[in-house]
């Protein structure tokens, strides 16, 4: 049976060797970013967000004293 190359004229890269050894790394760094991404999303959840409000009329801004809200995340969606 004879082998097959890659066109290199199609400017297109070479496929990739799909072995149990690549299958595994690539599972390792998808379960490394998946706990890297939980963990920023606990980090996140856990801060005090707070959201500044200025009243605006016509004239410009209103004389009245400016107040923050601030919230904390109870619960993401999954």
């Amino acid at each position: 049976m004879k082998k097959r190359k890659v066109n290199p004229k199609l400017g297109l890269p070479a496929p990739k060797v799909l072995t149990k050894n690549t299958l595994l790394r690539e599972a390792q760094e998808r379960e490394t970013l998946r706990r890297g991404f939980l963990a920023l999303q606990e980090k996140i959840k856990n801060e005090e967000i707070s959201i500044p409000f200025v009243f605006f009329t016509a004239v410009g801004a209103v004389n009245a004293p400016i107040f923050e809200v601030d919230i904390k995340l109870t619960s993401t969606r999954h």
